[in-house]
């Protein structure tokens, strides 16, 4: 079980992944795209949604955290710091979505 575990937090990124750069850049600028269009639209002030304002800003950080982790190649250390805090932004997404 601990090997599995570990397993999961330092394997490499494989498939389509690691051998096109175009898509991990190009999804990359699509979900930075997103995320500023949302950061855009919460601090605007003209916004007449006022109440949970930042909450659209989860999702788009969630897709980031993600794909940062599991699609480009880091140090172990890195890896498993950024593979941690995406699952750990995964799950707190899925509770703040079913809560809220």
């Amino acid at each position: 079980m601990l090997k599995k575990l570990i397993a999961i937090f330092t394997e490499k990124p494989k498939g389509l992944v690691a051998e096109s750069k175009i898509y991990k850049f190009g999804f990359l600028t699509i979900l930075l795209s997103l995320f500023f269009w949302t950061l855009s639209i919460s601090l605007d002030s003209s916004n007449p949604y006022r109440y949970g304002n930042y909450d659209i800003l989860i999702a788009p950080i969630m897709l980031l955290l993600n794909h940062i982790s599991f699609s480009f190649k880091f140090s172990t250390t890195l890896t498993v710091i950024l593979r941690i805090l995406a699952i750990s932004w995964l799950i707190f997404t899925a509770i703040w979505i079913f809560i809220t």
